[in-house]
This record gives structure tokens, C-alpha cells and sequence, in this order.
């Protein structure tokens, strides 16, 4: 069975809202134990393992970033009619979908769920990077494509699987 590999900065760029997001954890939350946001890396993946050490357990800094998400997700990530009906096309051709974003969890639940997406995928892979969940999952690389430049790929690969089949 082909994979494919769907990346959330090529099919839901979420960068503004994470970083809106942290800036209301760092506000919100920085008040009960003390944290500096300009002191924060700029790469996700450095700034949720920032995040985690800060708060040590002492706070839910991952709770307030979902609810973040829930209040603010439709300002800054729209469901795509294009994407879901591409999806649909490749699902009812056999194809396995993969979704693959940074993190953290909590953001990535309620971003799949407002995309519609959140049904129709095999498995969801977060943290590390695209290429490490091939590994992860156990897929042999030759029948995986991951797609990483956008809406505009993903219909491409569509076109081609209904050519192939």
C-alpha cells in the first residue's frame, strides 16, 4: 500500500499561531513561575522541550496552548475544500495518509479536527520530522511520498494516483 506523508507547514502553516499561542502561555502562565519569551528558540521542536523544562510539571503549559488553539485556531488556519476533497480521492484509491507536524499534540488534535482532516487519516506523527516517521511507522521509503510544497502537490500526486490505478 502507497503512504503518503502529509505535512502540516506545506498543507496548514500553523508557525503565527503557535507563536501567538506560546506568547499567551508565556504571558498568562509566566505570572505564576517566571519565564522570559525572549528568551525562547525560534525552531518548534526547541521551544516546546523550552516550554516543558519551565514548567517541570508545576503548570499545564500544553493546556492553555490547546485552549489558545480552540479560541483562536479559525483566525489564523482555514479548512481547505480543495485538501479534504484531495484527501477523500486518495483514501477511496487505497492510498494510507500520514499526517506529520511538530507539535505538540494538544496543538495538532485541535488543528486536525477544525481542518476536517482528523477522520480520514491512518495515523498522525508528531514531533521529530516527516522523513523520521517513515521510520517510526515502519514504512519501507520507496512507497512513501511526502508532501511538502503545498495544496498544489498534493492535487498533482491525486492526478497522478487516478492515473496509475
Amino acid at each position: 500500500m502507497k503512504t503518503v506523508i502529509l505535512t502540516e507547514p506545506a498543507l496548514a502553516p500553523a508557525d503565527a499561531l503557535f507563536r501567538a499561542g506560546v506568547e499567551r502561555v508565556v504571558a498568562k502562565l509566566g505570572r505564576a513561575k517566571p519565564l522570559d519569551g525572549g528568551s525562547l528558540p525560534e525552531e518548534r521542536a526547541a521551544v516546546i522541550a523550552a516550554l516543558d523544562g519551565w514548567a517541570d510539571g508545576a503548570v499545564d503549559w500544553r493546556g492553555e496552548l490547546r485552549r489558545y488553539y480552540e479560541e483562536h485556531i479559525p483566525v489564523h488556519v482555514r479548512p481547505s475544500a480543495t485538501v479534504n476533497t484531495t484527501l477523500r480521492r486518495l483514501k477511496a484509491a487505497g492510498i494510507r495518509l500520514v499526517w506529520w507536524s511538530p507539535g505538540p499534540a494538544e496543538a495538532t488534535d485541535v488543528l486536525l479536527h477544525h481542518l476536517g482532516l482528523a477522520r480520514m487519516l491512518d495515523d498522525v506523527v508528531v514531533g521529530g520530522s516527516a522523513t523520521a516517521a517513515i521510520v517510526e511507522l515502519g514504512l519501507e521509503p520507496a512507497d512513501v511520498t511526502v508532501v511538502t510544497d503545498g495544496v498544489d502537490e498534493l492535487v498533482e500526486l491525486s492526478q497522478q494516483t487516478a492515473v496509475d490505478l
